[in-house]
């Protein structure tokens, strides 16, 4: 796996920096280098040669590390006062692929000795970085709203915007939901504000019923990495399909994939507006009276169901892992309990920061042995990519354990970086670190799936899909899709006996012999 990852990072190594403030600043760019032990001197030296070839950009070396080159590109030799935003659309929005492009040049020149790079697969979600570079090769931005907040991060509506503007430029593929309309009757946060996903879904055979991948973030309000890396991700696997990378294009073909930037939309806009280490929602616990400070905020990373009501979380209001009245207590976590019900997702990678971990399987809640070795095998291999530890999750009642009881056995944990809002180049570089798992996880087979139809082959709806050999301890469920009929399951290699019963229906037993590969396994069920 490890040698596929590599490739598909070098795809994706051209990193375009676009500017806040387009009317003064030029676009700059990152390029990844392969060759560090290239003198800046040798860079300038070789873009002087190129600027005899009469090239359609004029770029200025502004910083070079270990791993990257820096850089303003100025179209057509035009001054950094003089360059509008309309010009910048007109010379250099356009993929820097062709002859005349002197960054095309460059990112060969750097790679050339190691890989050549593909820049059709550009990576544009580094925009909001600002428009300068310091002389350190930082990246600068405008402050925080509460000063406290490091420069660099996508303020609450910027995020809003860059989602917006990613739907509307993709109208056929993407699509913003506002999740508590669609599939919770206009739920909305305790403030009133919407949970939002992005959803990229490429139409393919209807035939295929594609399955339901979830990327979430953001649960706890002060990990600002983690929209960042929703960002990310929403802008490779966007742009990427568009330049026709093969292995995004596959991935999209094959998934309906679901981004959540910020679950906790009240939490993150208090950390832009007052307390920047606020973690849990904004319901108000307890009025401030004679002695006593108003309390506020429930934990939403505790207020799942799975071990709630013997172990998830704290009763004490003043806990930062205060679990709520019940499970599901808070309209944030039953906005993601009704999406997930209806998507019934195959896979789930939800972030949160920070440990550089994957939490895999459940904490104290009893689970099957055979399940948890498992389990704990996948999230291995994923925290491998990233070079990041292993360890099982904090406390039950967590959401990627409740998928793991409602959905998928293919859901986990991802803390990312060692703090919770680090320089903003550091998220940054978390962000290419965490890259790797994210690639893992979508190339990694469902290791059984199919549809359950009747005799005419109308989907039978929330049929219960039963694993003979794996007897599963907490209440967990696998049900077929509501709408499409469809089911996933992902099991270590063995055989099994596949039970499928639905109400009004026979049931039926398939003996299924599960390997590396993904299979396709239909059951139809007669009437009874």
């Amino acid at each position: 796996m490890s040698s596929t990852i590599f490739l598909l990072l070098a795809t994706l190594s051209l990193l375009i920096l676009s500017t806040l403030s387009t009317s003064i600043s030029p676009p700059l760019y990152r390029i990844h280098s392969t060759n560090p032990s290239l003198a800046r001197e040798e860079i300038e030296n070789f873009l002087l040669g190129l600027g005899e070839k009469g090239m359609n950009d004029d770029l200025d070396v502004l910083a070079h590390d270990d791993m990257y080159i820096y850089l303003a590109a100025y179209p057509n030799n035009a001054p950094i006062e003089n360059v509008s935003s309309d010009d910048q659309e007109a010379d250099i929005a356009a993929p820097p692929t062709s002859e005349k492009s002197s960054v095309y040049h460059l990112a060969q020149f750097l790679n050339k000795e190691a890989f050549p790079v593909k820049i059709s697969s550009q990576i544009q979600y580094l925009g909001r970085i600002g428009s300068l570079l310091n002389p350190a090769g930082l990246p600068v931005h405008h402050q925080a709203l509460n000063g406290k907040i490091p420069d660099g991060y996508t303020s609450p509506q910027k995020m809003r915007s860059f989602f917006e503007k990613i739907a509307l430029q993709n109208p056929d593929f993407v699509s913003w939901v506002d999740l508590g309309r669609t599939f919770a009757t206009n739920l909305t946060s305790i403030e009133g504000r919407p949970v939002n996903a992005l959803r990229i879904n490429v139409q393919s055979d209807p035939a295929q019923h594609k399955p339901s991948v979830l990327f979430a973030s953001c649960h706890h309000a002060r990990e600002l990495i983690t929209p960042e890396i929703a960002i990310a991700i929403a802008d490779v696997l966007t742009a990427g399909y568009q330049q026709g990378d093969v292995h995004i294009s596959k991935w999209l073909k094959e998934y309906d994939i679901w981004i959540v930037p910020v679950v906790n939309v009240d939490g993150h806009e208090f950390v832009w507006s007052t307390d920047n280490m606020w973690r849990k929602n904004r319901r108000q616990l307890r009025e401030k009276s004679a002695g006593r400070p108003a309390a506020f905020g429930v934990d939403l990373n505790r207020n799942y169901d799975l071990g709630w009501d013997s172990q998830g979380g704290s009763q004490e209001f003043e806990s930062e892992t205060y679990r709520g009245a019940a499970p599901f207590s808070e309209p944030e976590t039953q906005i993601m309990k009704a999406f997930s019900e209806r998507m019934h997702f195959a896979k789930v990678m939800d972030f949160h920061s920070s440990g550089q971990q994957v939490l895999v399987h459940y904490t104290r809640t009893k689970m099957p042995e055979i399940m948890t070795r498992f389990i704990a095998a996948e999230g291995k291999e994923l925290a491998e990519t990233a070079k990041y530890g292993v360890r099982s999750p904090s406390d039950d009642a967590e959401h990627q354990e409740w998928q793991i009881k409602r959905n998928t056995a293919y859901s986990f944990l991802v803390e990312t970086g060692t703090s919770f809002q680090p320089p903003f180049p550091v998220a940054l570089q978390e962000v290419r670190r965490v890259w790797p798992a994210v690639v893992t996880f979508l190339e990694r087979p469902i290791t059984l799936r199919g549809r359950v139809t009747d005799a005419s082959g109308a989907p039978v709806p929330n049929a219960n899909i039963v694993v003979k050999q794996v007897e599963w301890l907490a209440g967990e469920t696998r049900n077929s899709n509501p709408s499409t009929g469809t089911y996933h399951l992902f099991l270590p290699h063995g055989e099994y006996d596949i039970e499928v019963s639905a109400q009004g229906f026979s049931g039926e037993v398939r003996k299924v012999v599960v390997s590396e590969d993904s299979q396709v396994v239909d059951f139809v069920l007669q009437s009874s």
